[in-house]
């Protein structure tokens, strides 16, 4: 299994943009695919962690092995 969370933190000690942190573990390719509100977002080399930097609002965000349907569960961040 894919297990993802997702936090929000601020650039520039805690002052600036917030932005989406996910984390994640269990996926064993050479890249994953990063999907927010179920649409991918991005492709990414297999590191265990992504900045996401989306407007203000809420998000689901997913990861997924690329080009599969083997999937984290969901993780929902709210963007102020």
């Amino acid at each position: 299994n894919i297990v993802l969370t997702a936090s929000v933190v601020r650039q520039g000690n805690g002052r600036g943009r917030a932005k989406a942190a996910l984390a994640w573990s269990g996926a064993l390719s050479q890249e994953v695919d990063i999907y927010r509100d179920g649409s991918i977002v991005r492709t990414v080399p297999n590191s265990g962690e992504y900045s996401d930097n989306p407007k203000s609002g809420t998000y689901v965000y997913e990861v997924c092995e690329t080009g599969t349907s083997f999937c984290s569960n969901t993780a929902e961040v709210d963007i102020p």
